[in-house]
């Protein structure tokens, strides 16, 4: 499963937001994740127990964006019938 998130700042573009952090809820079955993000200053962790993303921004200037493109790898299980 991909997931490509928009991170945009809504703030006049003087203003810096710092020590930004979001939580990404991912299908219980996840186990594991691979990440590609835009610039330096970012960072992404699955967190297993939380079954969720941790996408951390350091700082971002107001009327900015940020993009983050997100692999979960999601295990398959099949019933027979």
């Amino acid at each position: 499963m991909e997931v490509i998130l928009k991170l945009r700042c809504d703030i006049p573009a003087r203003t810096k937001a710092v020590n930004i952090s979001l939580t990404i809820p991912v299908p219980k079955e996840t186990s594991g994740m691979s990440h590609q993000l835009g610039l330096s200053g970012q960072t992404a962790e699955f967190q297993p127990k939380e079954k969720q993303i941790l996408w951390k921004v350091n700082s971002m200037m107001g009327e900015t964006s940020h993009i983050a493109q997100f692999k979960v790898l999601v295990l398959c299980i099949l019933q027979r019938v």
